[in-house]
C-alpha cells in the first residue's frame, strides 16, 4: 500500500463514530423518549455517513497520491480456481 493509501484508511476510520459510542450518544440525548432517540440516532448516522465520504476527500487533498503503486493491480491477483459453494472458498 501506499502512503496515500494508508492515510486514507487510517483517516476515514479514525472520522467514523463507533458503535458504542454512538449508542452513548443516542441514550444520552434522546433521554427516555425513544422517539427523541430514533430521531437523534437517525442524525448521528446520517453525520457519521457523511463523515466518511469528507474524510477520503480531504485525506487525498492531504496526501496526494505521488508514488506508483508498489504492486500493479495485474500481478495482484493470485489466480487459482474458483470454488462452486461459499464453504470451500478461501480468503
Amino acid at each position: 500500500m501506499t502512503r496515500s493509501e494508508l492515510a486514507c484508511i487510517m483517516i476515514a476510520g479514525m472520522s467514523t463514530l463507533s458503535g458504542g459510542v454512538l449508542a452513548a450518544y443516542v441514550a444520552f440525548l434522546g433521554g427516555s423518549d425513544t422517539a427523541e432517540q430514533a430521531r437523534f440516532a437517525t442524525y448521528l448516522l446520517t453525520a457519521s455517513c457523511m463523515n466518511a465520504a469528507g474524510a477520503v476527500v480531504f485525506c487525498k487533498i492531504m496526501f496526494p497520491e505521488t508514488s506508483p503503486r508498489r504492486c500493479p493491480a495485474a500481478s495482484c491477483s493470485r489466480p487459482g480456481k474458483r470454488a462452486r459453494v461459499i464453504s470451500s472458498a478461501r480468503w
